[in-house]
């Protein structure tokens, strides 16, 4: 259990073992690198946005045959641009009212965490209804 890369994949099915339950392929692909045959591939890199062949050109997967490098890359451009504004909302937010006074916070519980059961303390400050 743990092993992931996959050097340890081969080397471990070589010496017998039979199960794996690893976290490096998705954190390796939320930290915008792809496994390929050949190695590595850095997505996230500003080569792959005019790179219009498949992440794996010898992979059959869905991702393979159907979206491209530069198509991968605008993706994680597009996540962390919108995290970066995200953050930068909340810094506003912080900054003029106090963020659980502002309503970026209550339009935000409501819209992503409809359901979420807020400690008492924030439902307390959270004054200003959400528009």
């Amino acid at each position: 259990m743990g092993v992931g890369y996959p050097v340890d994949l081969m080397v471990c099915v070589a010496l017998g073992v039979d199960m794996f339950d690893c976290v490096y392929p998705a954190r390796t692909a939320r930290f915008g690198t792809a496994l390929v045959k050949t190695g590595l591939l850095k997505v996230k890199s500003s080569a792959m946005a005019k790179d219009f062949r498949p992440l794996d050109p010898g992979c059959e997967c869905t991702v393979c045959q159907n979206f491209t490098r530069a198509y991968i890359h605008s993706l994680t451009v597009c996540a962390l641009s919108s995290m970066t504004q995200k953050a930068g909302s909340i810094k506003r937010s912080i900054n003029s009212a106090g963020f659980l006074k502002h309503a970026l916070f209550g339009n935000f519980i409501l819209l992503f965490s409809p359901k979420m059961v807020l400690p008492e303390l924030s439902l307390l400050r959270c004054t200003t209804s959400p528009t």
